[in-house]
């Protein structure tokens, strides 16, 4: 009994830090922090505009 409560806290833990390392993942990954599409003629439209 002692040896199965120490596999599920352990199963657990890992689950947990697993999930919270893919949130921090794909938060940064939506602010393009880890290198996401970087759109470098983001202003093209506005200069088309003024000709």
């Amino acid at each position: 009994s002692g040896n199965r409560n120490v596999v599920a806290i352990v199963t657990g833990t890992v689950a947990r830090a697993v999930f919270v390392a893919l949130l921090v993942l794909g938060a940064m990954q939506r602010n393009t922090w880890l290198g996401g599409i970087v759109y470098a003629d983001k202003g093209i439209g506005i200069s088309f505009g003024v000709l």
